[in-house]
């Protein structure tokens, strides 16, 4: 039977200090026998540490044996031991400084005493934030990434360029119409169009060390555009988010807000806020979290067929807290994300239709509280329609991604289109 989410963290504490490649890993010592297990699901690593199951893996044990259970939980380490004779337990918590011992009528109540000791959201907050650096899968690190993502990538859409097919005009890389004879510099009318909704699809698989991530996102975005300025938009977004790691699930949800601002022909200032929420049963853990940034996008180059933009983010995210067994529980996270990045674009024929391809590369740094991953790097190949500001009134774009850190690599792949 699945228990209460609260139990969980008992069992992210029992660990030993190397990162190893599976989410759950158990060492057994009894006397001079020693047995390892490995597990993907939280209920059976706590299932692991009753008397039955222990005298699975070491079949000589008895409960009056000197023991010790060690988990590593995403390089977490923390140890549950019995001194022989004994029915105490005694929790240590090397890397937070935290020893207790709990007392019950056998073992297997004093363990039930260790999960009531953690279902009270006694010290909670401060396990969920050693696990922000030690976990490489951390939902809350995950969902703090989107958000970075969606409070920036937006930015280069109102300076994508495509060549009309009707000589007399052509989009310009501001998203705006210019007659034939023009400069290029977006000095003719408007394109206009109307509001705008975004479905996309995205799929990617990351490896960090041992530890292979596959996600599934649903991005969803709704633009109320401003008739004579279609760069000027209110942008509402949704990020609907499932991933595996190693046998082992979790989902996010996140709803934002954005306002593109054009400041002149070459220069949009974005301004967001955005809320998410996320938790894994499997993983024991859950989070949400609050991001406001400001982003900027900046036209360094057009000849009115190429483009070349640069974007920039500053955002501040901070954890929020929630109520857990009673408490509230808050990993304190607090850190300001960085991103930079830069993109060029040029026309392309394709199959008898007039595309764009994009390519870019950005960085992203957060500074503040230690994360697993403190800064990883993004290259992206993209192809489709008018993306020419944002401005049309649809346009299809699918591309690759590959990002790469010190720890971890992977694949995105990802396709949207906006009507």
């Amino acid at each position: 039977m699945r228990r209460t989410l609260a139990a969980w963290p008992l069992l992210a504490v029992i660990g030993t200090t190397a990162q190893a490649t599976e989410l759950f890993n158990v060492r057994y010592v009894d006397g001079n026998a020693t047995a390892v297990r490995t597990y993907s699901d939280a209920d059976d690593v706590f299932n692991g540490t009753s008397t039955a199951f222990i005298q699975q893996a070491l079949p000589g044990y008895v409960s009056s044996d000197a023991l010790q259970v060690s988990v590593d939980y995403l390089g977490l380490p923390a140890q549950v031991s019995f001194a022989a004779g004994s029915r105490t337990a005694v929790l240590t918590l090397p890397t937070m400084g935290v020893t207790r011992s709990f007392t019950g009528l056998n073992r297997d109540d004093s363990v039930v005493q260790l999960q009531q000791y953690f279902r009270n959201g006694l010290d909670l907050g401060r396990l969920y934030g050693q696990l922000l650096r030690t976990n490489p899968v951390d939902p809350t690190t995950r969902l703090l990434g989107q958000q970075a993502e969606a409070g920036f990538d937006d930015t280069y859409g109102g300076f994508g360029f495509i060549d009309e097919p009707d000589a007399t005009t052509r989009t310009t890389a501001t998203g705006q119409v210019a007659q034939a004879g023009d400069s290029g510099t977006g000095t003719g009318t408007t394109s206009g169009g109307g509001n705008q909704v975004g479905v996309g699809l995205t799929f990617s698989g990351t490896t960090y060390g041992g530890l292979r991530q596959y996600m599934t996102s649903v991005p969803l975005t709704y633009k109320v555009r401003n008739s004579l300025e279609p760069r000027r938009q209110l942008v509402l977004g949704l990020n609907l988010t499932h991933y595996t790691v190693n046998g082992a699930s979790a989902w996010s949800v996140s709803p934002g807000v954005a306002y593109a601002m054009p400041m002149s022909a070459t220069w949009t200032l974005t301004p967001s806020l955005q809320y998410g929420y996320t938790q894994s049963s499997d993983m024991a853990t859950r989070g949400s979290v609050m991001t406001a940034a400001l982003s900027s996008a900046w036209l360094l180059y057009s000849d009115g067929t190429h483009a070349v933009v640069m974007g920039n983010m500053i955002g501040r995210a901070e954890s929020l807290g929630l109520k857990q067994g009673g408490t509230t529980v808050d990993p304190g996270l607090g850190t300001t994300a960085l991103r930079n990045g830069i993109m060029a674009s040029q026309p392309l024929s394709l199959l008898g239709r007039r595309m764009a391809v994009e390519a870019s590369l950005v960085n992203t740094t957060f500074v503040g509280t230690p994360l697993y991953t403190q800064r990883f790097n993004e290259l992206a190949l993209t192809l489709g329609t008018n993306r020419a500001g944002r401005t049309t009134q649809d346009y299809l774009r699918a591309g690759i991604k590959y990002q790469f850190s010190s720890t971890s690599h992977g694949v995105t792949a990802q396709v949207g289109y906006w009507f």
